[in-house]
């Protein structure tokens, strides 16, 4: 006599016509009546089938998912919880900015460090915890021995971090994502 033990296991993305692979396998058993496997004592392993058949992915079932997906895992609100890496690229607003390249912004602990266009300028600052603004600036000496100060002044909005980036030669402003 044969008993048989299936299962199912979906395999492979949806082909572009919406298509996905079911596979069903099936492990038929020949019955003995005497101890066979520790699992299946009454059994031992005859023959093994696969067999491919076509499944329609329906797109309410997987838009539902993902929405269930993306409720619980919405990101912090950076007035609460402002910690961590957030990356974005300057957008000038006048005078020569680094802009090609994306600027971080760094919170950890009450440390700040803004990197404008992952230059080698880096701006330093404290974070007061229940603070709405982020401040971190960097003075240096300039041509005729002139201060060259550059300051980055940041703000929460919504799930983002914006702000505005400002030296003698460049006034910019930004959107940063948390990374």
């Amino acid at each position: 006599m044969l008993k048989s033990l299936c299962a199912f296991l979906r395999h492979g993305p949806a082909s572009p016509s919406g298509y996905g692979t079911i596979v069903i396998s099936c492990y038929l058993y020949k019955t003995t009546g005497r101890q066979g496997h520790p699992y299946f004592p009454a059994a031992l392993p005859s023959k093994h089938i696969y067999q491919s058949l076509p499944m329609r992915l329906t797109p309410l079932p997987c838009l539902f998912g993902l929405l269930l997906l993306g409720a619980c895992s919405s990101l912090p609100d950076p007035a609460h919880d402002p910690y961590g890496t957030w990356v974005g690229k300057l957008v000038r607003d006048e005078g020569v900015c680094p802009t090609k390249n994306m600027s971080s912004l760094r919170i950890r602990g009450k440390d700040i460090v803004f990197n404008p266009g992952m230059t080698s300028a880096a701006l330093h600052g404290t974070y007061q915890p229940g603070q709405q603004s982020y401040h971190a600036e960097q003075v240096d000496e300039g041509m005729n021995h002139t201060p060259y100060r550059q300051v980055f002044e940041g703000y929460p909005v919504g799930t983002a971090i914006g702000g505005n980036f400002t030296t003698p030669r460049c006034h910019a402003h930004i959107t940063l994502t948390r990374r």
